[in-house]
């Protein structure tokens, strides 16, 4: 059984107040990423949070921050960065070998969902940092093909 935790982008999460929701589709799915727990009807999400933002002088000591509770208290043995953080943190891959110095047992993944391409991301996530009048929901309407 893998208990497995998300970490998402602390700007697209709270600046652009992403609710993971393809994040947590693709699991509950078992599709993108998420498709490895597809014969282990066991495995379960036991921790969300965010990184710990664009790097400062800190960043990479305050990830540990963010990574402890969920491998100490939640128990977490994968950490999954979210589709978001893998396409657009320049950081992703150094976030990703100081999580590993620091916990050796937990496998890091690179992404969470695959339904949303690159472009397409850059397309909406300029939309809505230059557009007040509307965020990410209405992009994802937009752009997204509905169920």
């Amino acid at each position: 059984m893998a208990r497995i935790a998300i970490m998402s982008c602390n700007n697209v999460k709270n600046e652009l107040s992403c609710a993971a929701a393809g994040c947590f589709k693709s699991f509950n799915e078992n599709k993108g990423m998420f498709e490895r727990y597809k014969d282990d009807q066991e495995s379960q999400i036991v921790g969300f949070s965010t990184c710990a933002g664009c790097p400062t002088l800190y960043a990479f000591e305050k990830i540990l921050i963010k990574v402890k509770p969920l491998v100490e208290i939640s128990k977490a043995d994968t950490i999954h960065f979210s589709s978001c953080m893998v396409k657009l943190c320049p950081f992703v891959q150094k976030y990703k070998s100081v999580i590993n110095e620091t916990y050796p047992h937990v496998e890091v993944v690179m992404g969470t969902d695959e339904s949303t391409s690159l472009d397409t991301m850059k397309i909406m996530l300029k939309s809505i940092l230059t557009n007040n009048s509307h965020g990410i929901t209405e992009e994802f309407r937009r752009n997204m093909p509905s169920d």
